[in-house]
């Protein structure tokens, strides 16, 4: 398998930036990567507070809730916040989708880059023109 569809399916697969990195573009990976970690963290705590604030609430304090109190408690605690996660998610899938997007043409603009690829060159050894450069 080529590093380019390695790097592709790692950023689609597993996290945004992951590709980047695979491909020695360290700091756009790193970079994407930031980002979605602190987008995913931040909403996901956010939304674990709501959720424990609910079921204190909810159930009350020192009681076990079971199962269905909780996800009641999570219904209730994130429905007048759903505009909100939904502006989360639609963030986060933008990233995924800017990189996994740019892990393939950093990969295809790599292949051109590359010496031993076999596809046509626009440009000879001197440059356009027969020019040397310079």
């Amino acid at each position: 398998m080529k590093t380019v569809t390695k790097a592709v399916l790692l950023s689609a697969l597993a996290a945004p930036g992951t590709g980047e990195i695979l491909l020695g573009r360290y700091v756009r990976g790193m970079s994407l990567l930031a980002c979605f970690l602190v987008v995913a963290g931040a909403t996901f705590a956010v939304a674990l507070v709501q959720i424990w604030q609910s079921l204190d609430a909810f159930v009350g304090p020192g009681a076990t809730p079971g199962p269905e109190a909780i996800l009641r408690a999570a219904g209730q605690a994130l429905r007048p916040h759903s505009v909100r996660y939904a502006a989360a998610l639609g963030v986060l899938l933008i990233l995924w989708g800017v990189s996994v997007i740019e892990t393939y043409w950093l990969g295809r603009k790599g292949d051109r880059d590359d010496p031993l690829h076999e596809g046509p060159r626009t440009e000879g050894p001197r440059g356009p023109g027969g020019r040397r450069h310079g």
